[in-house]
């Protein structure tokens, strides 16, 4: 498999999608898990990126142009992302939740050919905002009322356009712009991050390398196709004969994954975190003793678990155990995902040990990751071979990493870093210097080479006292309570750390119910005293965890959650800070003022919450004298 990657392919990226397409013709390339677009096999894939690579051509798209795509995740999604790169041009992704006035500018911003488009709402949102500022436009699906579909268009080749199309495959160089991926970063302004065509390959050989892939097997695809995460294991599983099945929205993971049934899939720690929640609220809610079985039956598969994926003897009263936990619960969490993995990925923000601990008692591997869009985007993973949970895995193939000692930087270097950003030299050189990307996050590399993630040195919360908080430890230690949702960390220029936190509100009510409270409205749930007081409880039952100033000391409970609708979230669920802290600055204020919110240090007493509520799996916190109400290690 590797041997296919020891030069560079005729055709680039789409080149080595060709070849798949003539060697798995009667096989399945593409589907949707609704059934809503037809499925498409690996022969009508071929066919479909000539075809539509000529349209393109016929449209006027030239080597060097750039077309900007415009739509939920869907097979001609992909189809129009490998035919543009088959006429030497780069494929723009715009995020379909971006706001218009967002997204108008970041076209504007690389001056696009054409505008391939989903019909929606969204679309004629951004059609409102960009009157004369937006590209011509071409739907990407038939029965559209704007006139012929790139689906439409793919019935038949512009046949005048093939032969030079071929020349053009041929034209196709390591350094040929495949694509401009805007960041989905935290901060109010994307860039736009020029990847190569040897970018993409780089990815594809260390996939090759790490993991092992069965063509016909099937690659569930829910994660938004405009971050390069998503994209780059697509455009790499289209090479090597496997079938992508769509989901159009991330909310129909749940109903898409048993019916799929995948071997593989990709996924954002708050993917597996509700799994987690879901699995754990219901051992928590049963009585004491079925409760304790339940417990043992996970602790049983982790053990058991980890020997064999480790290679290690498993003794034959282990296996046994293991056999009655499996019966009983640890099978039901492998059908709840569609069945046995290969593996699992995660990517996009840190995963607690916790949960990746429960999917491997039931036998799935959750092989974390780490990267950056700058990065195509894998620095490192852990892999079936190689795993350390509480780590990002050790760098790919290919890609080279170090500290800086000074800071703690994480530097990288590589056949998978950018060239730079489009239009901005400023910004291309601050990232790239001395030979090395500068990632901007912080980082140890332990005594076997696994990279575990620190902090982040543009995030960190620096309060009136000068001490400096990564926000994302605490926030990924406090948003695996289970009574928690999300977490924002805030206190930049404070004398003290905040939170602000958005409650699982379900199992809020539960607990207002046990314990006798009247919910008159949500905010006045939240402001009860006994509400807060048990919260209070929580946080404080992790401040061993904690250095002093690191601590929480104040925290208000929100009636709404963070969302992408309202940019409070990135495309892969991070937080946008400065948004959440604007649209949150009267909350945030009359927390700091004693007049919202709670206090880990001067909240009045309260009950204590019932003890069914606490399903914690019988972990206990280094300082015994400290009980938690949920244990990380």
């Amino acid at each position: 498999m590797q041997d296919r990657l020891a030069a560079f392919p005729r055709g680039g990226v789409p080149g080595l999608v060709l070849e798949a397409s003539a060697e798995y013709s009667s096989m399945g390339a593409m589907a949707t898990w609704d059934g809503s677009v037809a499925p498409i096999t690996y022969g009508g894939l071929g066919a479909a990126i000539h075809n539509v690579a000529s349209q393109l051509m016929a449209l006027g798209v030239a080597p060097g142009d750039r077309v900007a795509l415009f739509a939920p995740n869907n097979p001609w999604w992909s189809v129009t992302d490998l035919a543009v790169m088959a006429t030497g041009a780069a494929t723009v992704p715009v995020h379909y939740t971006e706001s218009p006035v967002a997204a108008v500018q970041l076209l504007q911003n690389v001056g696009c050919k054409l505008l391939v488009a989903w019909e929606g709402a969204p679309l004629e949102a951004l059609l409102r905002e960009g009157v004369g500022k937006l590209p011509p436009l071409i739907p990407m699906l038939k029965g559209s009322p704007r006139g012929p579909s790139l689906e439409e268009l793919a019935a038949k080749p512009q046949v005048e356009h093939l032969r030079e199309l071929e020349d053009r495959l041929s034209a196709i160089g390591p350094e040929t712009l495949a694509s401009i991926v805007f960041t989905s970063g935290t901060g109010s302004l994307s860039k736009g991050v020029m990847i190569s065509h040897a970018n993409f390959l780089h990815q594809a050989a260390a996939l090759d390398h790490s993991f092992e892939t069965v063509p016909g097997e099937r690659s569930l695809c829910f994660l938004p196709l405009s971050h390069i995460y998503e994209r780059a294991w697509t455009l790499y599983l289209l090479t090597i004969g496997m079938e992508n099945w769509y989901v159009e929205s991330p909310l129909s993971v749940v109903k898409a994954l048993p019916l799929v049934k995948p071997q593989v899939c990709l996924g954002v720690p708050r993917f597996y975190e509700k799994v987690h929640r879901g699995v754990m609220d219901k051992v928590g809610k049963l009585p004491g003793p079925a409760r304790k079985f339940m417990q043992w039956c996970l602790a049983t598969g982790l053990e058991y678990n980890q020997l064999k994926f480790t290679g290690q003897q498993v003794p034959k009263t282990l296996a046994a155990a293991y056999a009655v936990a499996d019966k009983v619960l640890l099978h039901k969490v492998r059908v709840a995902v569609g069945g046995p993995k290969r593996f699992f990925s995660a990517g996009g923000a840190h995963l607690a040990r916790e949960v990746e601990e429960l999917f491997l008692s039931a036998g799935l591997l959750v092989c974390q990751g780490y990267g950056l869009t700058e990065t195509s985007p894998m620095v490192s993973a852990n892999t079936p071979g190689a795993f350390k949970f509480g780590t990002v895995g050790r760098p790919v193939k290919g890609c080279e990493v170090k500290i800086d000692p000074a800071t703690q930087e994480i530097l990288v270097r590589g056949a998978n870093v950018t060239k730079g950003y489009w239009g901005d030299e400023g910004a291309t050189a601050e990232l790239l210097r001395d030979g090395w990307l500068h990632t901007g996050d912080q980082g140890r590399l332990d005594e076997d080479g696994f990279l575990a993630i620190t902090g982040r040195i543009k995030d960190l919360i620096v309060t009136s006292g000068g001490k400096n908080v990564a926000p994302s430890k605490l926030e990924s230690i406090l948003v695996a309570d289970p009574f928690i949702e999300q977490v924002a960390a805030v206190g930049d220029g404070r004398s003290y750390m905040g939170a602000l936190l958005v409650p699982a509100y379900e199992r809020l009510e539960e607990l207002a119910e046990k314990l006798k409270i009247k919910k008159e409205s949500m905010e006045h749930l939240l402001s009860s005293p006994a509400i807060l007081e048990f919260y209070r409880k929580r946080i404080e039952s992790y401040s061993e965890l904690f250095s002093k100033h690191e601590q929480v000391r104040r925290f208000v409970l929100l009636p709404r959650g963070f969302s992408l609708e309202k940019g409070e979230l990135t495309p892969t669920a991070k937080l946008k800070r400065a948004v959440i802290e604007s649209h949150f600055a009267k909350e945030i204020e009359a927390m700091y003022k004693g007049l919202a919110g709670g206090s880990t240090k001067d909240a009045a007493a309260a009950p204590e919450a019932p003890q069914e509520e606490d399903p914690g799996a019988g972990k206990k916190a280094k300082d015994k004298k400290v009980k938690r109400p949920r244990g990380r290690s």
